[in-house]
């Protein structure tokens, strides 16, 4: 069976309306509570870049983010981003018409000064409509971007794709129900309920947190909800104001919403926020919190890697009856093999709920020391039975090391497929 994770990517009010994910049932419940595990591709560390004390750590900078390419329907589109130093982002483009559409989705850094733009140069046609291109770092900390709009948590670009003529004219118009976008690998997932609960309540589970903690909030509810996140400390005399758009989630039991996912990284302060139902869903929710210093004393720089050491058997996707089971790699850079004592890894694994949003395993995230080959060996190989992961056929999964009061960085997510019957 499986385990529990959890996820990191900064969003905007500026975006699409409605966007968030439900809570853990059943299958990998079970499995989030007993297990150990690892994830995605690594760069090795660069000999310039030793792991430095946190308070010496070089920003990274994104300086210009731009789309083009997409002029019809049966065109091809580009996406490029500028910038300086170490900084992973993710980049998203949405229908602006279905706010619980994603059309496309990249994962990409860009890597050391100096470098040539960082282009995603092969995104396939979109159909007919309006739509919106996101940028959003991982680490607000460790990255720095400002777009057009100085409150959105990352940047974005609108564009138009018309209507192609004659032979080439696919895809079709994007108006009305349409067939869902492809999921990496080919799989498609299924059309997105519509969210239409209602939003009753926002707290900090245990209060407070630190700031190198796994940051969360708790939305409380009825049904699935998505909403916009604000977070501000302008009432405690700050400077700093965001918003950022959740995917619909399931409020009835708590939805978790996690610093790189669903909101960036705090700075230690006091923060006011509050979330306001969208796309469908009523309500609203608030609350006044604290965020404490940080508890680790270094930071070991280097992305591990999660990959598949044995890839699925017939059609991209993950089966029960003809696979069994998902053989998960996890490969660690040299600066974390170094690292004394460190372990691996922790986990977390989200899956794609039935409004469309990402939904985390309780827990998240979670040590899985059955990973833990990757810190003395090239790579760490373990396997998950399919079955096990009931809760959803959309999954994804990210790993990093652990170690007492050291901060070590998260792997990309890898996302996947599967039939659990």
């Amino acid at each position: 069976m499986l385990g529990t994770m959890k996820n990191r990517v900064v969003r905007s009010s500026l975006l699409l309306r409605g966007r968030a994910a439900p809570v853990v049932t059943g299958g990998l419940l079970g499995l989030a509570l007993g297990l150990h595990a690892s994830a995605s591709p690594a760069e090795p560390l660069s000999p310039r870049r030793p792991p430095l004390p946190i308070v010496q750590l070089t920003h990274g900078r994104v300086a210009d983010f731009r789309v083009s390419g997409f002029a019809t329907s049966a065109d091809r589109g580009r996406i490029e981003v500028r910038g300086a130093g170490p900084c992973r982002f993710h980049a998203d483009i949405y229908d602006l018409a279905k706010p619980s559409s994603l059309q496309h989705s990249e994962f990409r850094k860009i890597v050391d000064p100096g470098t040539l733009p960082v282009v995603f140069d092969d995104i396939p046609p979109l159909p007919r409509g309006s739509y919106r291109a996101y940028l959003m770092v991982y680490d607000e900390v460790l990255c720095a971007i400002k777009g057009p709009d100085p409150k959105a948590g990352g940047w974005y670009v609108d564009f138009k794709v018309a209507q192609a003529t004659g032979p080439a004219a696919a895809p079709a118009a994007s108006s009305g129900p349409t067939t869902p976008p492809q999921a990496p690998g080919g799989a498609t997932p299924g059309a997105p309920k519509p969210a239409t609960g209602k939003l009753a309540g926002l707290s900090v589970p245990g209060g407070s947190f630190a700031e190198d903690d796994a940051q969360k909030l708790l939305a409380t509810g009825q049904g699935g909800c998505g909403f916009d996140l604000s977070i501000s400390d302008k009432s405690y005399g700050g400077t700093y104001e965001k918003t950022w758009p959740v995917l619909p989630r399931k409020l009835d039991g708590g939805a978790t919403l996690y610093n790189g996912t669903h909101f960036g990284t705090l700075a230690e302060g006091s923060y006011h926020a509050v979330a306001t139902g969208t796309g469908g869903c009523t309500g609203t929710g608030a609350i006044d919190f604290k965020v404490t210093a940080k508890t680790s004393t270094k930071k070991v720089l280097g992305i591990p890697t999660v990959g598949f050491d044995r890839e699925p058997k017939s059609g991209g996707v993950f089966s029960a009856s003809k696979d069994g089971n998902i053989w998960f790699k996890v490969t660690l850079p040299k600066a974390v093999k170094d690292e004394p004592y460190a372990g691996c890894c922790d986990v977390e694994f989200d899956y794609q709920n039935e409004f469309g949003g990402w939904e985390p395993l309780p827990n998240s995230p979670f040590q899985d020391s059955s990973y833990g080959l990757a810190v003395t060996q090239p790579a760490g190989v373990v396997n998950k039975s399919v079955s096990g992961f009931t809760n959803g056929t959309v999954w994804r999964v990210k790993v990093r090391a652990y170690k007492f009061k050291t901060e070590f960085e998260w792997s990309d997510w890898l996302q996947f497929r599967v039939d659990p019957k």
